[in-house]
């Protein structure tokens, strides 16, 4: 019986380890998705206000092949 009880215990530990490492997984990459969502909003911002006052210069907006 306390072979069973044990084993019962480890399995539970084991379970709340994995969904703590699953959900910080998780959360890291949506964090990362929202990131670049943001900063890619942002950059289009920038080269929209930069068409509308006709400046120049917004090569450096242009995304790089990844």
């Amino acid at each position: 019986m306390p072979e069973v009880l044990y084993v019962c215990f480890t399995m539970l530990i084991g379970t709340v380890m994995h969904s703590v490492i699953i959900g910080k997984v998780i959360s890291e990459v949506s964090q990362d998705t929202e990131l670049k969502t943001l900063a890619e909003h942002r950059q289009r911002l920038v080269a929209g206000f930069m068409q509308h006052a006709r400046l120049r210069g917004g090569s450096f907006l242009k995304r790089s092949p990844e």
